[in-house]
Protein backbone atom coordinates (compact mmCIF):
# COMPACT_ATOMS: atom_id res chain seq x y z
CA UNK A 1 0.00 0.00 0.00
CA UNK A 2 1.28 3.71 -1.33
CA UNK A 3 1.16 6.31 1.41
CA UNK A 4 -0.81 9.15 0.68
CA UNK A 5 -0.64 12.93 2.74
CA UNK A 6 -3.78 15.17 1.99
CA UNK A 7 -4.70 18.98 3.37
CA UNK A 8 -7.52 20.30 5.27
CA UNK A 9 -10.00 20.39 2.34
CA UNK A 10 -8.68 17.95 0.21
CA UNK A 11 -11.04 15.69 -1.42
CA UNK A 12 -10.35 12.10 -1.35
CA UNK A 13 -12.76 11.18 -3.85
CA UNK A 14 -16.15 12.32 -4.72
CA UNK A 15 -19.66 10.97 -5.25
CA UNK A 16 -20.76 9.37 -8.16
CA UNK A 17 -16.86 9.21 -9.45
CA UNK A 18 -15.56 5.45 -10.46
CA UNK A 19 -12.19 4.66 -9.03
CA UNK A 20 -10.75 1.75 -7.73
CA UNK A 21 -9.30 3.21 -4.21
CA UNK A 22 -9.76 2.44 -0.77
CA UNK A 23 -8.26 4.55 1.94
CA UNK A 24 -6.87 3.72 5.47
CA UNK A 25 -6.61 6.52 7.35
CA UNK A 26 -3.26 6.80 9.46
CA UNK A 27 -3.42 10.20 10.85
CA UNK A 28 -6.62 13.42 10.74
CA UNK A 29 -10.21 13.00 9.90
CA UNK A 30 -12.01 12.68 6.98
CA UNK A 31 -15.86 13.87 6.63
CA UNK A 32 -18.30 11.78 4.56
CA UNK A 33 -20.85 13.92 2.47
CA UNK A 34 -23.99 12.85 0.47
CA UNK A 35 -25.95 15.48 -2.06
CA UNK A 36 -28.81 16.34 -1.29
CA UNK A 37 -31.94 18.05 -2.94
CA UNK A 38 -31.06 21.51 -3.98
CA UNK A 39 -27.83 21.29 -4.87
CA UNK A 40 -26.85 21.02 -1.06
CA UNK A 41 -24.49 18.31 1.04
CA UNK A 42 -24.98 17.01 3.99
CA UNK A 43 -22.68 15.93 6.40
CA UNK A 44 -23.28 11.73 7.47
CA UNK A 45 -20.01 10.55 9.00
CA UNK A 46 -16.16 11.64 10.34
CA UNK A 47 -13.85 9.01 10.13
CA UNK A 48 -10.85 9.20 12.27
CA UNK A 49 -7.40 7.43 12.47
CA UNK A 50 -7.51 3.77 11.94
CA UNK A 51 -11.06 4.36 9.76
CA UNK A 52 -11.26 2.74 6.12
CA UNK A 53 -13.14 4.75 3.56
CA UNK A 54 -14.03 3.97 -0.34
CA UNK A 55 -13.75 -0.02 0.84
CA UNK A 56 -17.65 -0.27 -1.47
CA UNK A 57 -15.61 0.60 -4.72
CA UNK A 58 -13.16 -1.98 -4.25
CA UNK A 59 -16.07 -4.81 -3.83
CA UNK A 60 -18.76 -3.69 -5.70
CA UNK A 61 -16.97 -2.07 -8.79
CA UNK A 62 -19.61 0.74 -8.49
CA UNK A 63 -19.20 4.76 -8.34
CA UNK A 64 -18.49 6.34 -4.79
CA UNK A 65 -21.63 6.89 -2.82
CA UNK A 66 -20.37 9.99 -0.90
CA UNK A 67 -17.49 12.39 -1.38
CA UNK A 68 -14.81 12.27 1.33
CA UNK A 69 -13.36 15.91 2.43
CA UNK A 70 -9.99 15.90 4.82
CA UNK A 71 -11.21 17.74 7.81
CA UNK A 72 -7.67 18.32 8.79
CA UNK A 73 -4.30 17.72 7.57
CA UNK A 74 -3.57 13.88 7.76
CA UNK A 75 -2.02 10.73 6.00
CA UNK A 76 -3.43 7.61 4.78
CA UNK A 77 -2.72 4.08 3.02
CA UNK A 78 -4.00 3.27 -0.62
CA UNK A 79 -5.15 0.31 -1.38
CA UNK A 80 -6.31 -0.47 -4.82
CA UNK A 81 -9.12 -3.22 -6.19
CA UNK A 82 -5.80 -4.85 -7.65
CA UNK A 83 -3.91 -5.54 -4.20
CA UNK A 84 -7.62 -5.93 -2.70
CA UNK A 85 -8.22 -9.18 -4.85
CA UNK A 86 -4.66 -10.47 -4.16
Amino acid sequence: MEAKYFLKGEILFEEGRKDDLAFVIKKGTVTLSKSVHGGWSKNIATIEAGGIIGEMALIDNQPHSVTATATEDGEALILTREEYLN
